[in-house]
Order: C-alpha cells, then sequence, then structure tokens
C-alpha cells in the first residue's frame, strides 16, 4: 500500500510483481486475452520506472522483460506484427544492456533469445531472408556464450538450436548443402551432449527430427543410402521415446512419420514389401493419434495421406479400402472448410479409385 512517501516505491514494485505473476498464471491457464490485459498493466508500471530511472539497470531489464512476455502472447494469438513490435522493442532495450555491461553474460543471453524470438515471428510471415539474418545473430551470440562456458549445457543447447533454426530457414529457402551443413553442425553438438548423459526426451526429440530432415535433404540431393541411414536413426530415438509414453500423441506421431518416410525410401530403392510394411505401421500409428482427438483437422489430414501411401504400396485387390476411407476423409475436410489447398489430394484420390476393377 502507499505510505505517503513519493520516494517509497516498494508498493509499486509489489503491484508490478503481482500483474507479472498474474499475466503468467494467465498464459499457463490458456486465457490469452485476459493475459494481455494484465501484461499492459504490467508493463505501464515498468515503463514509469524506467522512464524515473534512464540509466538503471534494474528497471530497463525488466522493462526488456515486459515487452518480450507481451511479445510471446500476442505471437500465440496470432497477432505476429504486433509479436514483432514486443520483440524488437525487447531487443532495443537490451541492446543498450549489452552495450553498458558488455562483460555480463546475462544481456548477452537475453540479446541471442531476442534474436531467435523475432526470427521466428519473421519465419511465420514468411520473410525468409530476415529469419535468416535474426537466427543467424542468434546462433552468432549463442555460440560465444557457450566459448565462453563450455561446461554450460544449457550454452551448450543453445548452441545447437541456434544451427537448428539456420538449417531450417535454408532448407525453406532451397538450399539443401547449406542446410545439410547446419543439421549436422546441430547434431554433433547434440551428440556430444547425449555422451555426458545430458539431453532430456525432448532433446532427443529434437535429435530424432532433425535426423529425418537430413534423410529428406539427402534423399533430394539423391542420396538414397544415405537417407535411409538417417531416416533409421531417427526410428532408433523416436520408437524408445514413444514407447517411454504411448499415451503421447506427438512422439507417437514422430514414429507414424519417420515410418512414412522410411516407406517412402524402401520403395525408392526397390523392397515394395518393406515400403508396405513400414506405411502400414505408420497408418495404424496415425489412427491411434487421430482417434484421440478427432476434432483436429490435422491428425485427420495425416491420416488420410497415410490411407494413400498403403494405397500406393498395395497390390490393386488391397487399395480399394484405403482409397476410399483417405477420399471419405478428404471430402469431410473439405466439406468443414479444413482442407487446406496444398493437401487437397481429393481428384488423385477418385482417379485411383476408378482406375480399380470393379467390385
Amino acid at each position: 500500500m502507499p505510505t505517503g512517501d513519493p520516494a517509497d516505491t516498494g508498493w509499486e514494485r509489489d503491484l508490478w510483481a503481482s500483474y507479472r505473476a498474474v499475466g503468467e498464471a494467465l498464459v499457463a491457464r490458456g486465457d490469452l486475452d485476459a493475459a494481455v490485459a494484465g501484461y499492459q498493466k504490467y508493463q505501464a508500471i515498468a515503463e514509469a520506472f524506467a522512464a524515473r530511472d534512464p540509466e538503471g539497470t534494474r528497471w530497463q531489464a525488466d522493462l526488456a522483460a515486459s515487452h518480450a512476455k507481451a511479445g510471446d502472447v500476442q505471437a500465440a494469438q496470432g497477432f505476429l506484427a504486433n509479436a514483432l513490435d514486443s520483440y524488437l522493442r525487447h531487443q532495443a532495450i537490451v541492446e543498450t544492456l549489452v552495450l553498458r555491461e558488455p562483460d555480463d553474460a546475462r544481456w548477452q543471453h537475453d540479446l541471442a533469445m531476442g534474436h531467435e524470438k523475432v526470427g521466428g515471428v519473421r519465419l511465420a510471415q514468411g520473410d525468409l531472408r530476415g529469419a535468416l539474418a535474426s537466427y543467424r545473430q542468434y546462433l552468432a551470440l549463442a555460440e560465444a556464450l557457450a566459448a565462453r562456458d563450455p561446461g554450460s549445457v544449457q550454452r551448450q543447447l543453445d548452441r545447437a538450436a541456434g544451427h537448428a533454426r539456420v538449417a531450417d530457414v535454408l532448407a525453406a529457402q532451397g538450399d539443401r548443402a547449406g542446410a545439410l551443413g547446419s543439421y549436422l553442425k546441430y547434431q554433433a553438438v547434440t551428440r556430444e551432449l547425449a555422451s555426458r548423459g545430458q539431453p532430456g526426451a525432448e532433446r532427443q526429440r529434437d535429435l530424432a527430427v532433425s535426423h529425418g530432415k537430413v534423410a529428406e535433404l539427402l534423399c533430394a540431393q539423391g542420396d538414397l543410402d544415405g537417407a535411409l541411414a538417417s531416416c533409421r536413426e531417427a526410428l532408433a530415438i523416436s520408437e524408445p521415446l514413444a514407447a517411454r509414453d504411448p499415451a503421447n500423441p506427438r512422439w507417437q506421431r514422430d514414429v507414424a512419420l519417420d515410418l512414412r518416410r522410411l516407406g517412402d525410401l524402401l520403395e525408392a530403392t526397390g523392397d515394395p514389401e518393406g515400403a508396405r510394411a513400414s506405411h502400414r505401421r505408420s497408418l495404424a500409428i496415425l489412427e491411434g493419434v487421430a482417434s484421440s482427438d478427432p476434432s483436429r483437422p490435422d491428425g485427420q489430414l495425416e491420416l488420410s495421406i497415410g490411407c494413400w501411401k498403403v494405397a500406393r504400396a498395395s497390390p490393386d485387390p488391397e487399395r480399394r479400402e484405403p482409397l476410399e476411407r483417405g477420399l471419405r476423409i478428404q471430402r469431410a475436410l473439405r466439406n468443414a472448410g479444413r482442407l487446406p489447398a496444398a493437401e487437397d489430394r481429393i481428384a488423385a484420390f477418385e482417379a485411383e479409385v476408378a482406375r480399380l476393377p470393379p467390385r
């Protein structure tokens, strides 16, 4: 409560902290609209304190953090332009702190995370060039911090993430060689951490995902043997993770997509039996994932694609059922307005069904 002394700002700081805590609690509950309101009050107090003491590091840092938190909520709401503005405000403040205290690793780390957030929004906006520039700045800072503290697991994880972010954008730009090089650097850091027993399940999952991406790049370059090897490395990680937590739909989906990729590669290398078995296993898992939340259109879409893959890998007498099933799913999605144009295979399904001999 106020004491009547204008120099006594303790109550204001308590109020500021309460708004921040309320905002974080609302985010955790998924009430993003209310969280925005809470963060706006939190930000207003931080701005007032920072204006009173522009040279004070404490409130400048708090103001920067308030912009970052607001950006997180705006990004989650899909308001990308607003999120980008908030992240750039955060970044501008932290850059002044870096200039004031260039040897303080806290500000270097905050600036690196700021570049990562900006890169993520720019990527979501389709600005690949801007995203790549931000991610490269993030990576440069992360590598410098990792070099200063090589024993820090978090610093090494940040460095690995930087390579993965850069690789993702290079792949999206069509720079396969550059993307492959960055993914391999990511894997080298992650493997080194694994040798120390450090990465948890999520980091193991990230490594499996990177193996899948490497497999796709190697396949596009014509290196089918290398792609197969990388795909099998992905499965060697994703399958034990999924077995550890069968109720986790994300990990189950990872296995299904790895099996689908393996099926495609086996078909390309002349192993139709292996391809068919892999696609059938993938479809069985996707059925479980889709049934866990039938309202999710992405699960239904992946299920329809799984039906397509099984049908294409099967002899004619076994193709009708998966084709008709996949067609029903796609038609239902289109009727509900939830079938992306890029994934619309209805005409292809219909053509394949029409080619089959009558029942």
